[in-house]
């Protein structure tokens, strides 16, 4: 009833946040990079800002130090001006007070959208929960209500029906911590969660979907930043930059393996089933 479509098929491109992050929102391969030495490219959401988009990134943390996108402060409209106030130092994680934090930024992207809604400015939020970056699972479990509450839209619940795109997704799974070392834990690292909702006047307008076949298929990162990329409307990754990504808009050829979509061969182990193996030529079936 909540018309998202689940795939089953995503897989991570790295271990931790700094491929995977770099994959969704800029299109490219981390590599040795450093991803703050990537600041001056054109992410997303430059990209977006240049078309007329209000924009928002942020966190419902402290990242400061680290190899994930918060680190190079993005240039987004908003967002920077929450760093200080989820870097004051509480007794107590994932709470500001006595609100969650996770309840705290929801707070602030509703305000976002709702102003920029009644503006008729077109917007884009970019919202990272850091809740699960511990491995009792009790930080993930605090997020239910959050989420709930973000998804279900409230007075937006019109809006983000007819004209919003939404996509939850899990950048990598864990990739530490005693669940890791079990097969559960390891297919997590590899394979985290995905979901994604077309709004109703998109696919009216013009008349796409999310393919049925796509939801099988091997998909990663990359093939989010070039749905998102077409969905908004803007031309990316620059000229000369390879990207091995696709649009989930139109149909994943079920033959691309991990090789293909940029899946490192660590990760690609721990995938199942085998559909993320390219079949051999020599192989037969009986």
């Amino acid at each position: 009833s909540s018309g998202f479509s689940a795939f089953d098929g995503y897989g991570a491109v790295g271990d931790n946040s700094g491929p995977n992050q770099v994959a969704m929102f800029l299109g490219e391969r981390l590599g040795t990079r450093s991803v703050a030495s990537l600041r001056n490219r054109t992410w997303l959401w430059d990209a977006l800002r240049q078309a007329g988009y209000a924009t928002l990134k942020a966190e419902d943390g402290c990242v400061l130090n680290s190899n994930m996108i918060a680190s190079m402060r993005p240039r987004t409209t908003h967002g920077a001006q929450l760093e200080r106030l989820f870097c004051y130092a509480f007794d107590e994680p994932n709470c500001l007070g006595d609100k969650l934090a996770a309840d705290v930024l929801v707070d602030y992207a509703e305000q976002f959208m709702s102003s920029y809604h009644q503006s008729s400015t077109p917007w884009a939020a970019f919202l990272h929960f850091t809740d699960g970056h511990e491995d009792s699972h009790t930080g993930a479990g605090l997020l239910d209500a959050p989420l709930r509450r973000l998804l279900g839209g409230g007075a937006l619940r019109t809006e983000l029906e007819e004209d919003t795109l939404v996509v939850v997704a899990s950048d990598h799974g864990l990739h530490y911590g005693s669940y890791f070392t079990t097969d559960a834990g390891r297919f997590e690292r590899a394979s985290p969660l995905l979901r994604m909702r077309l709004p109703s006047k998109l696919r009216a307008q013009r008349g796409v979907s999310l393919p049925i076949v796509n939801r099988l298929a091997c998909v990663t990162a990359f093939d989010i930043y070039h749905t998102l990329a077409d969905v908004f409307g803007v031309t990316l990754p620059p000229k000369g930059v390879f990207s091995p990504g696709m649009s989930l808009l139109r149909p994943v050829p079920l033959t691309r393996g991990c090789a293909e979509t940029g899946i490192p061969p660590s990760i690609c182990a721990d995938l199942r089933p085998a559909r993320h193996q390219r079949p051999s030529s020599s192989s037969s079936s009986s």
